[in-house]
């Protein structure tokens, strides 16, 4: 068996001018937010004056995150063990962040949707090209990286998750959420909550970008 190397007691030490670590320290000084903190008594009002197709529209696209953070929290982790494999420290320090991250985002939208009393089964949203990413998509792409860690495997899961999932499906959804509950200042709870994953997606597309280059 082929001696391990400490990294952080070698004259390697740790990278700290390294991106993934400038990452770590930014996710630890401004990610560090907690869903249960947030107050949606304005929210509940807010919703019950929504009309029936308003309501439906926002918890179409509330239901589709809750589903996608909770896919992105379950798919993450072949990618942190494939860096773990490589001894990639400073990377894989943030990563640790960049899982918590999505569990909480994951606690957020339900949180929300407890909220609202919206306790039933949503999966009537999820549009068949929704499963197709999420259900499909996704896993295949971050399971090939239990097996397989080649460059191509890496860039094809930051391609998927980082670029498309978190830089298209995500913005594209934050941007619905403003235009339809910003605008009319309802929500606040909500739209806070928002704004947080917002900075937090913004680390996570980041990390993507940086994957790619290298």
């Amino acid at each position: 068996m082929e001696q391990r190397t400490i990294l952080t007691t070698s004259k390697r030490g740790l990278q700290t001018d390294s991106f993934p670590f400038r990452l770590y320290q930014k996710a630890k000084k401004f990610g560090i937010w907690n869903p249960a903190d947030i107050d949606f008594t304005q929210d509940q009002q807010d919703w019950r004056q929504l009309d029936a197709e308003q309501q439906n529209d926002i918890l179409r696209l509330i239901s589709q995150f809750q589903a996608g953070e909770e896919a992105v929290t379950l798919d993450l982790l072949p990618l942190i063990m494939a860096i773990a494999k490589e001894n990639r420290l400073e990377e894989e320090m943030f990563l640790t962040t960049f899982l918590f991250e999505e569990a909480k985002h994951t606690e957020f939208f339900r949180l929300v949707l407890n909220a609202l009393g919206e306790t039933g089964d949503l999966s009537g949203h999820h549009t068949a090209t929704y499963k197709t990413i999420f259900y499909e998509i996704l896993p295949t792409a971050m399971d090939r990286l239990l097996l397989d860690q080649s460059p191509e495997a890496i860039a094809e899961a930051a391609t998927v998750y980082n670029m498309f999932v978190e830089g298209v499906l995500a913005e594209t959804g934050y941007y619905s959420f403003y235009q339809n509950l910003e605008t009319l200042g309802l929500m606040p709870g909500l739209l806070r909550g928002i704004g947080n994953l917002k900075r937090d997606e913004s680390r996570h597309i980041g990390y993507g970008t940086f994957l790619l280059q290298d």
